[in-house]
């Protein structure tokens, strides 16, 4: 079986942060801008690869912003989440995101900033009154045959209508070609048991600063990650991108191929470091 190829894709690493802050009574509604359309980019793409392939965004693609209400009732705020969609033509760097029609809360910008998240792969997302938002990435993948972008976690804090989004995570590459001995499932573990590829991950938008955090110890934690296609059928030829966490991982990742029938591993180089 071929060896495949690993690409770690790398921006800042990960700052660590504690806040508190004491619930007062319901501010007055901030002046927000019109928020029903917003526009989301990157460094110039969704994700900008070491090796010159750019995956853009796509029709489809859903973002998050942060809503915060005061509960009258309960004289409590309540944090939430206002989707909002993108049409697209054709992939592209920049996208315009439409506010979903059935989301009627209004954005919240009391911290200062807009909050906004988006996420492929990853179910689990959490979020707080006191502006800081839990998400994972999955453990189990399942990847569009012949070549995707599986999974991701981003980012994004604006004082206006323009998101521009950051890696929360680090993503490997793997590349399928004629050379390449069939398979249907790709298992990615690190080699050292202590150490997770995915977990409970925490952004923090009180601050001047967005800070983020990975937590361990939670429901989330997992030692692997599976990647299996859409159709259920080998792996077909064509560049796939999957999301871990960031983090070094000392002795390197452990990466097994399976048919069904037959298992192969192999081992990376030890002393890895994955940053978002």
């Amino acid at each position: 079986m071929k060896r495949n190829n690993i690409f770690y894709a790398c921006a800042a690493a990960a700052l660590i942060f504690a806040s508190c802050q004491k619930e007062g009574p319901a501010p007055e509604a901030p002046e927000a801008a019109d928020m029903n359309v917003i526009t989301a980019s990157s460094v110039q793409t969704k994700t900008t690869t070491q090796d010159g392939v750019n995956v853009l965004w796509e029709k489809g693609d859903q973002i998050k912003l942060y809503t915060r209400t005061w509960n009258e009732g309960q004289s409590k705020f309540d944090a939430s989440w206002c989707d909002y969609n993108t049409t697209l033509d054709s992939p592209s760097a920049t996208a315009t995101f439409v506010r979903d029609v059935a989301n009627t809360s209004t954005v919240d910008n009391t911290s200062g900033k807009y909050f906004a998240v988006y996420r492929k792969g990853s179910t689990y997302l959490h979020q707080s009154r006191d502006y800081y938002a839990l998400c994972s990435l999955d453990k189990e993948l399942v990847a569009k045959n012949g070549g995707d972008f599986v999974s991701s976690i981003m980012y994004a804090a604006s004082e206006n209508s323009e998101f521009h989004f950051l890696h929360l995570v680090s993503y490997i590459k793997f590349t399928v070609d004629n050379n390449t001995t069939p398979f249907n499932k790709f298992i990615v573990s690190p080699v050292n048991e202590s150490e997770l590829v995915t977990s409970r991950l925490k952004i923090t938008f009180s601050g001047e600063e967005v800070v983020t955090e990975v937590l361990s110890n939670n429901s989330q934690d997992s030692r692997t990650i599976t990647l299996t296609t859409d159709n259920n059928q080998n792996f077909a030829n064509g560049t796939y991108y999957f999301a871990v966490n960031p983090g070094t991982y000392t002795e390197g990742f452990k990466l097994t191929f399976s048919n069904g029938e037959n298992e192969v591993s192999i081992n990376t180089p030890a002393n890895v470091v994955m940053e978002a």
